[in-house]
């Protein structure tokens, strides 16, 4: 029975993390749409910085995901060919490889949140 329990608070505590990373997502896209409407790109018709960034930083959290998933997986194939499991304790296992290859999207949206919310101008002049 316990392990139900824990596949439980596992399921609520990624339902939270999404609606936090749902959270962080928005204020990033609306940080960033009035960059998105000049098209990202400066008055000689360059890539800017930002632009830039928006796409290595996908491409890294893919990427470190990728990795991450695919590690927890074979960690979990390991163990399921070690010992047997109940379906709860399976399941959770399972969350636990999504877990893993979504952090770093889930990290770096809020990293991304934080950061565009600090340089956010104020509407305050001096």
């Amino acid at each position: 029975m316990k392990d139900v329990f824990e596949f439980n608070a596992l399921v609520s505590k990624m339902w939270w993390e999404a609606m936090d990373a749902h959270r962080h997502a928005a204020t990033t896209i609306a940080m960033r749409m009035p960059h998105l409407m000049n098209g990202g790109v400066d008055m000689f018709g360059r890539p800017t910085a930002e632009a830039k960034l928006m796409v290595a930083e996908k491409m890294d959290a893919m990427k470190e995901g990728a990795q991450n998933a695919a590690a927890a997986g074979m960690d979990l194939a390991h163990r399921m060919t070690q010992q047997p499991m109940s379906p709860a304790t399976l399941a959770t296992n399972i969350l636990n490889v999504a877990d893993a290859g979504m952090a770093p999207a889930k990290n770096k949206v809020q990293a991304n949140a934080t950061r565009l919310t600090k340089r956010a101008p104020t509407g305050r002049h001096k």
